[in-house]
Order: C-alpha cells, then structure tokens, then sequence
C-alpha cells in the first residue's frame, strides 16, 4: 500500500485550502494527479467552505473512490450538498460522536462508523477493497488530520508528499500545522525531490527517505 500526501502552502509557509488557478483544469497538476491514486482522503470540513469534491478532468480519467473523514456534527448538511451529482464511489468514515444525516445514506453512500478513526483502519480497509494507492489531500480542518498525519510519519505510511506553494501572502497568524513534521525525533529527510510551474504556483514533491 502507498500512501502519499499533498497540501497547499502559502509563499510564507502557511496551510491553505486553495488551490491555484488552472490546476483542477484538465492537464493541470492536480487533475493529473488525482487519475494516478485508487482512493483519496478528504475532510469533511472542506463542504463547508463550499468547496467541491475533487475530480479528475483527464479524458477517461478513472476517479479515485472519495474516502471522507466526518468528524464534524456541523458539517453533515455539506456533506449531502457536496456529493450530489458526485461520479464514482464515496465512502465516509465517522466516529461514534459524530451524527451522519439519515439522508445521505439513502444516497446510497457506503458509512463506516469507528470508535476511533486512524490510518491502519482506513488503508485495512482500502486494502480489503484492492486498492493500492491512496492520497491524503491535507485541506480543511487540519485538526481532522493531525492523528492520522503523526501515525503515518511515526509508522513511515507515508511515502510521498506534493505541496504546492500559491502566489498568496498569508497574514493570518494560526497554530503552525507543520509543526507535526517539524517536531519529528530525527527530522524527515527528502529524496528525489523535483519541482514545476503550474499556471501561476509551484509544485514540489519529494518521497520520505524512510
């Protein structure tokens, strides 16, 4: 199983939830990106600032299964709003806490309910469903994917990264999400580490030497 992670910076090093201009567009970065996993990981928290469940725009692109992290009693509306008309299958994964709206089960939408959501659940699971590639797309409350990040660093799940650095300066003063890698024992060393232009932002990506 691989698992690889992407997320957005801005040029001062803040986590975004944008992403840039052009990139979802068909032949951009992050449409490329999606055809290339079997599953990819969002936060439900993402709904609630209107933004769309990420698709693929590659012609006869095969859309990686929506695995979506509900951890917001809030959010569960969004969640029905956002999956409407949504091609290929989604699975969201919630906890005991956690209330899923009655009517987005009658969509159909496969709900896994855990006394605790952790990523060997999560890749048992995708295992399970033959699948070998899955991508965490770190936007949203970061809060919901702090555990998961310090589990796939703690136990090397993590083999890749993608970040892509937008032309935005961020003032806005937040605990600082990368302190979970920067926190790590021994720190985390890059390898093969590549970048390019996309539209107006740069993308870099790197595997973790584990």
């Amino acid at each position: 199983m691989f698992l690889y992670c992407r997320y957005s910076l801005s040029v001062n090093g803040n986590f975004l939830d944008l992403l840039g201009n052009g990139v979802t567009d068909c032949g951009g970065y992050h449409s490329r990106l999606l055809q290339e996993y079997d599953a990819v990981v969002i936060s439900s928290s993402l709904f609630s600032e209107n933004l769309s469940v990420p698709a693929s725009q590659e012609p006869g692109a095969n859309q990686p299964i929506r695995i979506i992290i509900h951890k917001d009693p809030g959010s569960s509306k969004q969640i029905q709003l956002a999956i409407n008309g949504v091609t290929g299958k989604v699975i969201i994964f919630t906890d005991n806490k956690t209330v899923t709206a009655p009517e987005v089960a009658q969509q159909g939408i496969e709900i896994v309910v855990l006394d605790q959501i952790n990523l060997d659940v999560i890749l048992d699971y995708c295992n399970c469903q033959g699948l070998c590639s899955v991508l965490l797309d770190i936007r949203g409350s970061f809060g919901e994917f702090e555990e998961l990040v310090k589990e796939g660093i703690k136990k090397n799940y993590i083999n890749k990264f993608v970040t892509e650095i937008l032309p935005v300066w961020d003032g806005l003063a937040e605990p600082d999400p990368l302190q979970t890698l920067k926190s790590s024992e021994q720190g985390l060393k890059v390898v093969n580490l590549k970048s390019m232009a996309s539209d107006q932002s740069v993308v870099i990506e790197g595997y973790f030497k584990l």
